[in-house]
């Protein structure tokens, strides 16, 4: 599977031009055989800020993609709206979404999941150890029901660089995974890894889907 985060800093006047533009590549895109995922954040702090997660079976499918006349017209539509150059990441899983256990179903919601991304520099020596301790802290947090979602992937160009991706139902449910033991616990083990501290949270709100479908 390719996993790539595509990260757009828009000029202001162009943020719902091309959110509009987006929604209709993605709901297009996520009928292609190749595709398995489809799915565009906004920064809550930064609205002209966007990410667009995109996940396809194989290299063949990313290209037949890029080259279908629906990614070519948002392409064009666009690339005007830009404040500077999009930036593209790819990544590796380490944890899917899936849920761990087969009892745990797919969610549909009411309302729009609450979105974390936390990035993470690891000491190259403990990657292993983080992504171990992280694996624990996962099973735990998808087994309580407030969270939806929660994957670990490690950037293919920078293997020492991981994110997490959390959703959440509510409020709420982010205040009892932090409070938690299971969480305190991964923070505390992890802390020595994470080097010169350096770690950066991003909060954001759904574009798309919206609801259901997470």
């Amino acid at each position: 599977m390719l996993i790539f985060q595509i990260h757009a800093t828009l000029k202001p006047e162009s943020v719902e031009p091309f959110k509009t533009a987006s929604i209709t590549l993605a709901e297009q895109t996520i009928r292609e055989t190749g595709n398995t995922r489809f799915e565009i954040l906004q920064n809550v702090e930064d609205p002209t800020r966007l990410v667009m997660f995109e996940a396809y079976k194989n290299k063949s499918a990313m290209g037949a993609h890029m080259q279908s006349i629906p990614f070519m017209l948002w392409k064009s539509s666009v690339e005007a709206m830009y404040a500077k150059k999009s930036l593209g990441l790819r990544y590796f899983p380490i944890l899917d979404r899936k849920p761990p256990t087969s009892d745990l179903a797919e969610v549909e919601l009411s309302s729009d999941p609450l979105i974390f991304q936390t990035t993470v520099n690891i000491n190259p020596d403990d990657v292993q150890a983080f992504a171990n301790a992280t694996i624990t802290l996962q099973r735990t947090t998808r087994a309580t029901s407030g969270n939806i979602r929660f994957e670990l992937l490690q950037e293919v160009k920078n293997p020492n660089r991981m994110m997490l991706f959390e959703a959440y139902r509510s409020e709420l449910d982010v205040s009892d995974q932090v409070h938690s033991e299971h969480y305190q616990s991964w923070r505390d083990t992890t802390i020595p890894y994470v080097t010169d501290l350096v770690l950066t949270s991003t909060r954001y709100q759904t574009i798309f889907p919206k609801g259901k479908s997470w």
